[in-house]
C-alpha cells in the first residue's frame, strides 16, 4: 500500500480531492502539494474526500488547514467530507469542521 495517494476529480465545481492512505510527517508535503495544485485553478469549492484516509497526525492536519487558509484567501472554500472514525477523532480533538455526507 502506498503511504498517501491524492487524486483530483477535475470538474468545474466542486473539485473533488480524494486521499487514501496515511497523512503524516512523511506524506504531509504530498498532501499540501496536491491541494495547492487544485487551489491554483481557483474553484469556488474544493471537497476533500477523507473516507479512505486511514490515519492523520498533526502534520497532515497542518497541511489541510494551510490549504484551507490559502484557498480562502483566493476566494475558495475547502470542505472536509466523510472522514474515517480514526481521522474524525483527531479532527474532533482539534475542533476542525467536517461533514459526514
Amino acid at each position: 500500500m502506498e503511504l498517501l495517494t491524492v487524486e483530483v476529480e477535475d470538474r468545474s465545481d466542486p473539485v473533488i480531492v480524494r486521499v487514501r492512505g496515511e497523512a503524516d510527517i512523511a506524506t504531509a508535503a504530498d498532501l499540501a502539494d496536491g491541494l495547492s495544485v487544485v487551489g491554483a485553478k481557483r474553484p469556488a469549492l474544493v471537497v476533500l474526500e477523507l473516507s479512505e484516509l486511514a490515519f492523520i497526525d498533526c502534520s497532515g492536519v497542518d497541511a489541510i488547514l494551510g490549504a484551507r487558509h490559502s484557498l480562502a484567501e483566493a476566494g475558495s472554500d475547502l470542505v472536509l467530507r466523510c472522514p474515517t472514525p480514526a481521522v474524525a477523532r483527531v479532527l474532533d480533538l482539534l475542533s476542525v469542521d467536517y461533514v459526514t455526507s
